[in-house]
């Protein structure tokens, strides 16, 4: 909610050189996010203030975007994409994570240092998004447009019980 009225009022108000600010501010925010991932910082007691308030910053610099950006572009269009596969990604990443882990990142017996962690990281955030874009092409839109169909032939069928 803070962020929608912020955003409102940023609209109205807006300086160019503060839209840049926060939007670094917000990339700032991204990267540390992923750090504090990888160093285990999100796991603490103040999860609200280590994760939160990054997140709000970025989410912040993604909207300040949202206007700038090119809508036919590459990036636009995978953001879009991943966007449409978003509940696929939130359904099936902890099991793709699980598998990655514990099949593939547990037998290569790598150093736990901060630069495998965070490339290990790197790696599985690609699989999750393109196996998630996967299932949403071949198995969520092909049956959200069967089960539309058999909606509509369904409220067809329903008609004439319903006129007499």
């Amino acid at each position: 909610m803070l962020l929608f009225y912020f955003y409102e009022y940023y609209k109205r108000n807006s300086n160019r050189s503060v839209t840049y600010g926060l939007i670094v501010l917000g990339f700032l925010a991204f990267l540390f996010l992923i750090y504090g991932d990888v160093s285990q910082i999100s796991q603490s007691s103040s999860r609200n203030l280590f994760v939160g308030v990054p997140a709000f910053l970025f989410l912040n610099s993604m909207l300040l975007l949202e206007g700038a950006l090119n809508s036919e572009s590459r990036f636009m269009k995978l953001a879009l994409k991943l966007g449409d596969a978003s509940y696929a990604m939130y359904l099936f990443h902890p099991f793709i994570i699980f598998s990655l882990q514990r099949v593939i990142f547990a037998r290569l017996k790598l150093s736990p240092s901060f630069v495998i962690q965070f490339l290990a990281l790197l790696i599985s955030l690609g699989i999750v998004c393109l196996v998630s874009i996967l299932i949403y092409d071949f198995v969520d839109r092909p049956l959200m447009k069967l089960f539309k169909k058999k909606k509509k032939v369904q409220l067809i069928n329903d008609i004439p019980n319903k006129v007499l």
